[in-house]
């Protein structure tokens, strides 16, 4: 989802040159060249510093012409583009479901995998994943295997959550699927545009449901309430609690990917290097596995109650 680091990271490479336009591949502002003297001119004494020098390019002239001249490439081909995300993004996605219903068919007929495909994909896609959030540079591959990771835990929590509950995984995924689609075509309409009061709903209310699900845990584990779901069973006024709850997964998984798209829309926008789009379609596969994950446990609470 929209995550504070992620931000950071990617904003670190949408700098700009001294006028405000997008920095090139290479070009360090305000940084003296040894072949322009760094000095000052003859006539009016004008600073040459702000002349990249060649040694700093190393990205931007990366080959070498016949006769030994630097030869420039083309900075358009380094930038990010709406493609670049939409077929990352896709891809990432493309694995993780497809992983996933690997697991679920796996678990139906040998229910011990279960736990073993439940514990080791959220402990690899743990780790993988908070490796992602503060490297500085993004890795395809780790972030391939977050994917792979969490998809093979999703398929074996969808497979317990179906027994529990026949038909839940089907709605989950379609909720999951409406609520992308929606709030990308919002976004898109200019109709929702981020900001730091939605920003700040969103992460606020992330922390809220994990310190909710962490104290029902607890709760669950000392046996203190009587619902067999906790905190997250009972019902306020007749009012199923999972029913707001899963009201609430909505609306913050909503707001952090309003997030995520602006934060695609400002990369491009600026363009910012290509290599991003791996950081900013991670993103977006965290918010949608948090969304979907969410809307399968209040869901599958709510059809137990019945």
């Amino acid at each position: 989802m929209s995550n504070p680091v992620l931000e950071q990271i990617t904003d670190k490479a949408v700098r700009s040159t001294p006028n405000g336009y997008p920095e090139m591949p290479g070009y360090t502002p305000m940084r003296s060249s040894k072949y322009a003297g760094g000095g000052q001119s003859a006539a009016g004494g004008q600073s040459y510093s702000t002349i990249p020098s060649m040694d700093s390019n190393v990205d931007f002239y990366n080959s070498q012409s016949v006769d030994g001249y630097p030869q420039m490439v083309d900075a358009q081909e380094d930038r990010i583009t709406y493609d670049d995300v939409i077929v990352k993004t896709g891809f990432l996605a493309a694995l993780t479901f497809g992983l996933g219903v690997i697991s679920y068919l796996l678990v139906e007929p040998f229910p011990e995998l279960s736990a073993l495909l439940t514990g080791a994909g959220v402990i690899v896609g743990l780790i993988s994943g908070l490796v992602c959030v503060f490297k500085s540079s993004p890795s395809p591959i780790l972030i391939g295997v977050y994917a792979t990771a969490q998809g093979l835990a999703l398929g074996a929590i969808s497979a317990a959550s179906d027994v529990i509950a026949p038909g839940v995984v089907f709605q989950a995924l379609i909720a999951t699927g409406v609520v992308f689609g929606v709030t990308l075509a919002l976004f898109k309409s200019g109709r929702v545009r981020n900001s730091s009061k939605v920003s700040r709903f969103a992460f606020i209310g992330v922390l809220g449901i994990l310190a909710l699900q962490l104290i029902n845990l607890v709760l669950g584990f000392f046996n203190v309430t009587q619902s067999p779901w906790g905190l997250e069973g009972m019902t306020i006024m007749g009012i199923p609690v999972a029913g707001l709850l899963g009201v609430l997964v909505i609306l913050i998984g909503g707001a952090s990917l309003i997030g995520d798209f602006d934060l695609a829309k400002k990369a491009v926008e600026a363009g910012a290097p290509r290599k991003f789009s791996w950081t900013i379609s991670f993103g977006i596969l965290v918010t949608v596995i948090w969304l979907y994950i969410n809307i399968l446990r209040y869901l599958t609470i709510l059809m137990d109650r019945r």
